[in-house]
């Protein structure tokens, strides 16, 4: 049989992250997908004015690229909800 960890031990643990997904990943792919859709909105807009690519399907694509990464901030805002809500331990660091 295992002896229980002491007191100490427990302490020194790291306090968990927080949200349900930890918040530093959600944080950083949230910022690669900005940051790919930001370079990708500029490249699709100077195509748009060149005449290269429609005027609808710049449009459509910069809608697109705002959707995703709305949605991204609105899963990142519940992510940190829905993790101080299951564990209201990590509220009080």
């Amino acid at each position: 049989m295992t002896e229980p960890l002491p007191e100490k031990a427990l302490s020194k643990r790291k306090p968990s992250k927080r949200g349900v997904v930890d918040a530093n990943r959600v944080r950083k792919g949230l910022f690669v997908l900005a940051s790919l859709c930001v370079g990708a909105c500029v490249l699709i807009s100077i195509l748009a004015i060149w005449d290269y690519v429609g005027n609808q399907s710049a449009f459509k694509f910069l809608a697109s690229c705002a959707v995703l990464v709305g949605g991204g901030v609105l899963f990142e805002v519940l992510n940190r909800w829905f993790g101080s809500a299951l564990n209201p331990a990590a509220t009080q660091q």
